[in-house]
């Protein structure tokens, strides 16, 4: 891995186009909350907009045709860094949104403001009468989401063909399934799915017409090999802190067992055979949460979801 020091803009002028094939990015939001110079808002909306349009035309030219942009954005901009990359030319895929429970109100207390105004300054209740009026008000809410970008250079052709061409252009979805307490134990696998490994068993089967593949009755029998990975991701994560979790409803997901589609019939022949893949119920319960991605705090989880959070930079390293 070589990293560059520098200002992104003059750095990435210096590489060649279409030498990258992904950007994972964390850019200011332009709220000023580290209350550094570089967090501002570049003088208004337009400004910091006509700012990051420069940033993303520059990762646009550095790109693989089909490739893909992951842009962190707090919801209060999250708009204006939809705007820049869409206006330099890059497609918006989704939104992925990111849960968590650790965020800390940051608010003006109107109540104490306007005892402020009038030259009182109580360290708890209000003391005039207008500040008791409006005691309790606020002017934000406890942060508790952002917002991850997805942007796709457009695509050179069909995305078959641009995968094959450039090497990107679709999301390994198989690689990034939402881990389920059946996908990582091999017996409650074969349990859930109904499989067994049993020859005379499918031949059995085989014998009643259960097994349509007659050349493999073992191949049939078997699970469909993507279904033992996990759930298919969507565009919510969360941390799995005890805040997030409560948030979901129980639930119980299914039943374990194959599940096949309904038979097919037509005028001439009435009722024909199972068709469709056979399917398996997870057959699990407990808090919704489980259907999302989890980013835990903890690193030593990080073999399980692949994924783990890490905290803002300290002062040492944001100077």
């Amino acid at each position: 891995m070589k990293l560059y020091h520098g200002d992104c803009l003059e750095i990435m002028k210096t590489l060649e186009a279409g030498s990258v094939e992904a950007v994972v990015t964390d850019p200011p939001a332009g709220i000023a909350f580290m209350g550094k110079s570089w967090d501002r808002d570049k003088g208004g909306r337009d400004n910091w907009i006509a700012w990051m349009e420069q940033v993303a035309r520059e990762c646009l030219r550095l790109i693989k045709p089909g490739g893909h942009a992951l842009v962190w954005a707090l919801p209060r901009t999250s708009h204006w860094t939809a705007m820049a990359w869409e206006n330099a030319g890059w497609e918006v895929r989704d939104r992925i949104a990111f849960a968590f429970g650790s965020g800390f109100p940051k608010a003006l207390d109107v109540g104490k403001a306007i005892d402020a105004m009038a030259g009182n300054n109580p360290i708890t209740a209000p003391s005039t009468e207008a500040a008791k009026q409006w005691d309790g008000w606020k002017s934000a809410l406890k942060p508790a989401i952002e917002d991850w970008w997805l942007f796709r250079k457009p695509l050179d052709g069909t995305i078959a063909g641009n995968v094959l061409k450039h090497g990107v252009g679709a999301l390994n979805v198989e690689a990034c399934r939402v881990r389920t307490k059946v996908s990582d134990n091999p017996t409650a696998l074969r349990r859930s799915y109904g499989y067994t490994p049993n020859k005379e068993k499918a031949k059995d089967s085989e014998a009643r017409g259960a097994l349509r593949d007659r050349s493999d009755p073992i191949k049939k029998a078997m699970p469909n090999p993507s279904d033992n990975l996990g759930r298919y991701p969507s565009h919510l994560i969360h941390d799995g802190s005890e805040d997030v979790v409560m948030c979901f409803p129980e639930t119980t997901s299914g039943v374990p067992g194959i599940r096949r589609k309904e038979h097919e019939t037509n005028a001439m022949s009435g009722r024909l055979a199972i068709t469709g893949k056979q399917e398996c119920g997870i057959g699990d319960s407990g808090s919704a949460s489980r259907f999302f991605q989890c980013c835990p705090f903890e690193e030593e989880d990080f073999e399980a979801t692949r994924l783990f959070y890490t905290a803002k930079a300290g002062k040492s390293d944001r100077n």
